[in-house]
């Protein structure tokens, strides 16, 4: 699906880094947008941009404060984005949460749950209520398409020392839009899992940079592409793919003596 201008799209986590810069190269090219971040400056700031991409229209931009750990309330978030934007054509989910390593102290219960409901329950409870509107509008007018889109993770590939309570629920994601995408296939509705490496953003800070890092804006022009081509699962940038692809492979009585 081509995001042009009138495409509506709704943006969840448009507060983090790559979610910013997806706001922005979905406003240059006109699109309708409803965004939601945890922000409210943030929010406005993010906002107020994206209209003078798009052309100063206050109409273009709807934005919504919200916390993505209240479970109850995310089916009520997607049917106001649905309101709101008066359908969806895109719905992309960006907002995660990262705790320290756990290999250096341990990881309390509490703070497990937290990284399972932010990382998994929340997006996919939101990816199957949009994805239930999405296929009842292909099932009343089948020119109507729907794609939804979940910024995962190359750490769901495979769990490692130092991520692996992050790493296990975005795996656990991936393996649900994988699912939702077969299901909701035949009703109209494409599910794209975004994979990213490492990434320069505010959740990254505390790791030291490296020539694998990329730029937010380099991941959310990769997603306007994968979006264009409706690919299944995408790895950003590419070469990730073939990391990963090694990292896999590597038996475990080797993988465990090593830093990765």
């Amino acid at each position: 699906m081509e995001i042009a201008r009138g495409t509506r799209v709704a943006v969840f986590g448009a507060t983090s880094d790559i979610g910013a810069q997806f706001v922005a190269e979905c406003a240059q090219r006109g699109a309708r947008l409803f965004v939601v971040g945890r922000n409210r400056d943030a929010l406005e700031r993010i906002a107020d941009d994206a209209r003078v991409r798009g052309g100063g229209s206050a109409e273009m931009v709807t934005t919504e404060e919200f916390d993505f750990s209240c479970l109850s309330e995310i089916e009520g978030l997607g049917e106001r984005a649905w309101m709101a934007l008066g359908g969806i054509d895109v719905a992309a989910i960006f907002y995660g949460v990262l705790s320290p390593s756990p290999a250096e102290r341990g990881l309390a219960p509490v703070e497990l749950e937290e990284q399972i409901r932010v990382n998994f329950t929340s997006p996919a409870a939101l990816l199957s209520t949009i994805g239930a509107r999405m296929a009842e509008a292909h099932q009343q007018d089948g020119s109507v398409r729907g794609v939804l889109v979940a910024v995962t993770s190359v750490a769901g590939d495979r769990g490692r020392g130092s991520n692996y309570p992050y790493g296990s629920a975005k795996a656990g994601l991936s393996a649900y839009c994988s699912g939702l995408g077969q299901a909701l296939a035949p009703r109209g509705v494409s599910v794209i899992d975004v994979r990213p490496g490492f990434v320069a953003t505010k959740m990254t800070r505390h790791l030291k940079i490296t020539p694998l890092f990329a730029s937010p804006e380099s991941i959310a022009r990769g997603m306007v592409q994968a979006i264009h081509r409706e690919t299944p699962v995408v790895y950003l940038p590419w070469f990730w793919r073939l990391i990963m692809g090694v990292i896999v492979r590597i038996p475990s009585r080797i993988f465990r003596k090593l830093s990765i």
